[in-house]
């Protein structure tokens, strides 16, 4: 249960299912379920990552895609990409889970931006890959506290920067090792940061400024600060409001 929720929730023709579905950021959608014993059925226009919720003891889904029949329990991650369909055959109880869908044009330019090589696509259709399950946790946490759309859409980057390493066909990243004192871009990106703090920055204009894509440039400020380029903003925004 969240601290804040701001999300609108609709009931459901199902008793006890609610559904909320948001598009904070142009190519991000999201939706979370609580309550479901529904067996979806979708056929998927968008690259699409769902999360069973962490927590919930019990909690099975059986579905099958790509003519084959998976298992999910909580803290699981069913991943269909675009023209799959995917079918939930059985829940073994009432059961909350978390979705995110991407427009697949946008994992296209993360991975040529990022210097991996091919097209697109997840080594397999689930996973428990727990650096996934925390980012998609931090996306619809940030959006459901009501957080500034800069955050939003760092926090998107961050997540498909992190799926394209952790859980694509193509070959995992390398941690890059960051030094924020002497790595002259986190410098600048901070800068940017603090002269930004009265208007809204752009994550675009960000990354062309300091000629980095903008899916690492979220990473490697992450690794060196430990929270997020919008967490970052955010805590220095509210600092000068105190200040004032």
């Amino acid at each position: 249960m969240l601290d804040s929720d701001n999300r609108v929730w609709i009931e459901t023709e199902r008793p006890g299912e609610r559904v909320t579905l948001a598009r904070p950021v142009p190519t991000t959608e999201l939706m979370s379920v609580t309550g479901s014993t529904r067996l979806w059925t979708e056929v998927h226009t968008q690259v699409c990552m769902a999360l069973v919720t962490p927590g919930q003891p019990g909690v099975e889904a059986k579905w099958r895609t790509r003519a084959r029949t998976l298992s999910t329990r909580a803290s699981g991650l069913m991943l269909i990409e675009p023209g799959d369909v995917h079918v939930t055959q059985a829940v073994s109880k009432s059961s909350n889970f978390e979705v995110v869908r991407f427009v697949p044009e946008v994992l296209e330019q993360a991975v040529r931006e990022l210097g991996a090589r091919g097209e697109f696509h997840f080594r397999s259709p689930a996973s428990d890959n727990t650096a996934v399950g925390t980012g998609i946790l931090a996306l619809i946490h940030a959006h459901a506290r009501g957080a500034e759309a800069f955050e939003l859409e760092s926090r998107s980057a961050e997540l498909i920067a992190t799926v394209i390493a952790q859980i694509a066909e193509t070959p995992s990243m390398p941690r890059v090792v960051t030094d924020p004192v002497r790595d002259f871009r986190l410098r600048r990106a901070r800068d940017y940061l603090r002269s930004h703090l009265e208007r809204k920055p752009s994550l675009d204009m960000l990354a062309l400024e300091l000629k980095v894509s903008k899916y690492r440039l979220c990473t490697i400020f992450k690794q060196a600060y430990g929270v997020s380029l919008g967490q970052y903003w955010m805590a220095a925004r509210m600092l000068l409001i105190l200040l004032q």
